[in-house]
Formats: C-alpha cells, structure tokens, sequence
C-alpha cells in the first residue's frame, strides 16, 4: 500500500553538521499492482518472457533474511510465466516467485503509474529492500526514474549478483540511493524496476524481488564553507606555469577550480599545481568550495603580459617649462616585466646622470632647452625616451601665479562638475591633476565634466606655465556620499491596479518620489502607486549635506491593450452627445469620421475631444458613418481601427 509520511523526522548527527530526514513516499507493495504497469516493453521480448508480478510468492524479508515463498508480505519481483520455466536448470526454493527462465530473452519495465511531487524538496535520496542473483551483466534489473510522465527514463541503480544463505538460497538487503539533482523541485517524479536477461542458460535464481520503496528527502544544517585562496603572484608572464593554495574555511569536502585562459581549464583536486597560461590576457580563476552545508565561490584575476616584448620607456614631470634655478622631480612611469634599470640624463642640469627610479631636486642653472633621456632593461631589452625642458630666464618676464575654482562647493559622489582657471600672469599652458577623478588628468584651461566616483577628498592640482617659469596650486574637493535610503514594494499589479510602495530614511533629510507621476502623494513616505506601464520609482532622500541618496521600487504592470469606439450615440439627449474615443493608457490618436460617400466630415488628434453629429457647424441627419482611428499606448505599441457607428436623433 502506498503510504505517504509528511511528519516522520529522523535526527542523525554526523561531524559536525545535523541532518534531517523527511519520508515523502513510500510503497510496500501490499496492495494490487494498480499504481504500477507491468507490462512495459522496451523492446522486443520472447513469446515465453518472463514478467514482474506483485505477490507474496517471493515473500519479503527484513534485510539479512533469507529468501522464503508465500510468508504473507508481498513484493515486486521478476518470475517466469508458468510451470514451463522449471525445464531451464535453474534452482528454485521459492515457488513461482523468484524462479526466472534463462533462455527466454526479456526486456521489461515496471514502472509507478502515479506520480510524486517533490516541489520545494532538495538533497533527495531513495531506500529499498531487495534480494537477487542473476548473472552479472546480462540478466539484472535496474532502478530508473522519470520526470516526464514515464516519457524518458533515467538508471540511477544496477543489481549486481547478491549474497546468498545457506543452500542456496537468496539473501535480502537493504540499499540507498542518492538521487541526482534533475529529480528534485519536479510534479512528476516516477520510479521503475527494470528486468533484463538474455538466452544464454546463464543465471542464477533468485531473479530479482524489492520490498518497501520509500523516497526521502534530507535537510543539512550547518555551516557552508567560504572559499578563498592564493598564488605566487596574479601577475605573470605568458607561458608560466603557477601553483593555486586552497584557503577555505568551514571543512570544505569538495573544490571546483575553473581556470578560464589556460591549458588545464578545471580542476577538483583541493591545491592544484603546475598551472599554465600561454596566451596574453587578463583571466577569472575561481574556486567553488562545498560541504554538506553549501557551497561559496571566489573568483580573481590573473594577468598575463607577453613579457618577450621588452619594456616601454615613459616618465613625467610637474613642468616641462620652468625657470632659470628652478629644480624638479621626475617620475618614472615604464612597463614592463620586471625593470632593474633605470638610466637618466639630464643634459644642461648639475645632475648629469642618475640611475634611481624617480630622481627628484634635477635643477637647471642656465637658460635654454634640453634634452632629458630615460633608458629602461629589463629581461627582454631595453627602451628609451627623450622629452625636452625649457629653461626660461624668467628675470626679464613674470612667470604665472595658479588659481582655479570649482562651478560648485557641494559635490555628491556621481557628480559631474567643470573647473575654471583664474590664473593670472599669462600662462600658456595647463597641467591639470585631479586625483583619481575621471579623467585623471587634462591640459585644457577650463576642463568640464570632471567625474568622482568615491565619497572623500580629492586633491586638485593645476600647474600653469610661460616662458617665464610656473606655478603650482593645490585645493581640496571634499566629495560628499549621500543619505542612505531604503525603498520597499517591488510588485507586479494589473492594469488600473494600485500597489503600495514605501521607503525608510536612514538619516535625516527631505524626502520625495522620482518620477512623481501616478502616485497619489509624492512627498509620502508611503504612497499609492497606479502607473499603466511598467515603471521604476526613486525614493530620494536630500541629505544634510546637499546630496541625493537614492534607491528602486519597480511596480510592474500587466499591461493591457483597451481601446473602444462607440457604436452609436445621440446627440442633445443629455447622455451620450459626444462620440468619444475610449480607453486606457491612449497617448496619441488620429480620429476621422466619413460619411457614406467617403466625404470626411469629422477629425481630431486630441484625445479630449469628440464629435458632436455635425458637420460644417451644421447637425447632420440620423444615419450610420464610418470611422478610422490610428493610436498610440504609453507602452509604445501603435494599432488601427475602423468601423461604423450610428448617429441617432
């Protein structure tokens, strides 16, 4: 009988972590066959095949019991059809239950004709009881499953020769199998036994007989693991090889490397080695980390340079034109695969040479232009670079004095603003640095749009030059992070429906909805939303400070299309005078009215106004007109009408 159990928990404790067993169906066989079809063919079977059958000639056993016939306990079980098996050799101890006929070729499937929900049910597993001999390979049965009605089915267990009592006969045990994760979340999980056995007088009784089938379900709490790990260096040169250490915590059990870009592209082992890359490129490695708990994943970066092509020469100055005394710092901005030299010469300074990295207090005594020369190595060559210095003799002249401002003292974090340079003194160029801001850097007198991303302060620094020298300042944007908001109510409504959408202010500040549009009060922190498309709100919060904070609440609509035309109206009866176009979420319309020559007599664009049954200011007499209507919906969708409607008098 199939019994089915929502309430029976067993509480195993293994490790660390507790587990929670639910049964979810069972069947003990004790009833007749109608939740199972015997009698499914494969493929083509002998005339004398042998068959499934539920009975108690096989008589179930508790695992470890021998086989016994007609105990009262039915099972499913494969046998022969009649007395005329018992000519085929094999020892039978049971009755007609677990004798099966070895030289009658079988393909047959028993399979649950009703099926199982396990929506909502996860980590599945399936326990049995079963007795069987057989012949390895060639005659056994299999546990298969389905989850398309019995369309297609899928062996997840195979009988192997069971143990044997004493004289022969069959012993029963017990057997659990873990589902795969396609059986879990399904509304129509079925199972099958399926029988196969060739005609090669081969085998051994008992066939094979399984007793209360139960399907349970198993719920793991503890504590998933968090990946992590390491390498060498996350920068390498194309055609290294590198080593991953596994640094996760919580007891991981399992480890699922991807290492997209390179020759072994996954791995399962817990610290894989000898990892190769041997293209260029920027790559993801990551590790998925699992235990009976969950499981986490951490992805990085490896970048992989094509180190054969040697090392690039680049370096910057404060100032390319400065003045006579004037001293100034270089900074080294090479690339390359590990630079170990660095090669400057500064022609008309007092220091010649210098091997250091960023030499800085290079100063110019003498007036004129010169020539200064970084050469770079590294392990794959060399490279050079020359820029030239003006040395001005700024006592004949007024070298320039820096100023700029912002176009605002209040800036949020996402803002945009311009700069305008105040300078004085005629400079000729302009040496913009704005501290990691985007763009970083600019060269043009008043720079705009100037973009900071991060909520701190920037320092902004502008360097103008002549021939006569230059001048440096430096102010500060402080760059404010706005108020913390959070919006509630993301929900999906009909048409002309209204969902309630709300928001809480984590601090204080003025509070208003963006767009205000179909909201019954824009300035609520709850309010009542009925737009006829889908649309997103923006509860905002205007901080303290000047800057907006901000968060989403999408009210999707189910939009539908409404669009009418009456089919007669009467003017000057009180109701009805005007013929109207109708509808619901009509953004635009081309409305026009004919009469039954063709004659336009009527047209509107506006959705507001109707026709009042004349024509040249004249009323027409009763009769029936023709209309046509092009129109547009808020969604964007554009369609056309065209019928007839009756003017009454």
């Amino acid at each position: 009988m199939k019994k089915l159990f929502y309430l029976s928990l067993l509480f195993l404790s293994i490790s660390s972590y507790n587990f929670s067993q639910t049964l979810l169906w069972s069947d003990d066989f004790e009833t007749t066959s109608a939740n199972w079809n015997l009698t499914i063919q494969p493929s083509p079977n002998a005339s004398n095949a042998n068959i499934w059958k539920i009975s108690d000639e096989e008589g179930g056993v508790a695992p470890g019991g021998c086989g016994v016939a007609s105990n009262g306990n039915k099972t499913l079980h494969v046998t022969c059809q009649g007395i005329t098996c018992i000519g085929t050799g094999a020892l039978y101890f049971s009755g007609d239950g677990g004798m099966y006929g070895m030289d009658a070729t079988t393909d047959i499937r028993a399979a649950l004709t009703t099926p199982i929900s396990t929506v909502g049910k996860t980590n599945l597993e399936v326990t049995f009881d079963w007795i069987g001999v057989g012949d390895a390979g060639q005659d056994f049965a299999k546990l298969e499953y389905s989850v398309d009605g019995g369309t297609t089915w899928t062996s997840i267990w195979s009988q192997t020769p069971g143990a044997v009592c004493g004289g022969g006969q069959g012993q029963w045990a017990a057997q659990t199998v873990p589902l795969p994760v396609a059986t879990e979340n399904q509304a129509d999980l079925r199972f099958a036994f399926h029988w196969v056995n060739n005609n090669d007088m081969n085998g051994s009784d008992p066939s094979f007989a399984v007793n209360d089938l139960k399907l349970f379900t198993n719920a793991v709490t503890g504590t998933p693991p968090v990946a992590d790990f390491t390498t060498a260096s996350f920068t390498i040169c194309k055609g290294d090889c590198i080593n991953f250490t596994d640094l996760s915590t919580n007891s991981p059990t399992s480890w699922a490397w991807s290492f997209t870009g390179a020759a072994t592209t996954s791995s399962t082992s817990q610290n894989p080695t000898n990892i190769c890359y041997n293209t260029a490129g920027t790559y993801n490695v990551s590790l998925t980390a699992t235990n009976a708990s969950g499981s986490d994943t951490k992805t990085i970066q490896i970048t992989v340079n094509d180190c054969s092509a040697g090392p690039t020469s680049d370096f910057s100055t404060p100032s390319t034109t400065i003045c006579m005394g004037d001293c100034i710092d270089f900074t080294d901005q090479s690339t390359g695969s590990g630079i170990y030299i660095w090669d400057w010469v500064f022609n008309g300074s007092d220091t010649p040479t210098s091997n250091g990295q960023n030499p800085s207090n290079i100063c110019y005594n003498t007036a004129g232009t010169f020539n200064v020369t970084l050469t770079v190595t590294d392990a794959n060559g060399t490279d050079t670079k020359t820029i030239q210095i003006i040395v001005n003799d700024c006592s004949t002249g007024t070298p320039p004095t820096a100023m700029f401002v912002p176009d605002t003292l209040i800036v949020c974090m996402g803002d945009c603003i311009s700069f305008t340079d105040l300078s004085t003194g005629d400079p000729t160029s302009w040496a913009w640095d704005f501290d990691g801001a985007s763009p970083a850097t600019s060269t043009k007198q008043h720079p705009a749009k100037v973009c900071f991303n991060e909520a701190r302060d920037y320092n902004i620094s502008l360097t103008v030059s002549n021939n006569y020298g230059n001048d440096q300042i430096i102010n500060a944007v402080h760059v404010n992070e706005g108020p913390e908001i959070i919006g509630y109510g993301d929900t999906i409504i009909e048409m002309n429906g209204t969902a309630v959408i709300w928001a809480e202010p984590q601090e204080p500040g003025y509070f208003y909805w963006d767009p205000a549009s179909y909201l019954d009060c824009d300035t609520c922190l709850v309010a009542n939303a009925s737009p006829y498309i889908t649309t997103v709100y923006y509860p905002s919060l205007i901080g303290v400070n000047g800057c907006v904070g901000r968060d989403t609440v999408v009210v999707q609509v189910k939009f539908k299309e409404i669009v009418e035309v009456p089919s007669a109206f009467s003017p000057g009866a009180g109701n009805n005078n005007l013929l109207h176009v109708l509808g619901i979420g009509i953004t635009s319309i081309d409305f026009k009215i004919f009469n039954r020559y063709g004659q336009l007599i009527f047209q509107t664009t506006d959705i507001n106004e109707g026709w009042n049954g004349s024509y040249n200011g004249k009323p027409l007499n009763q009769g029936v007109f023709v209309y046509t209507l092009d129109y547009t919906l808020i969604d964007g969708t554009t369609g056309m009408k065209k019928g007839n409607v009756t003017l009454i008098k």
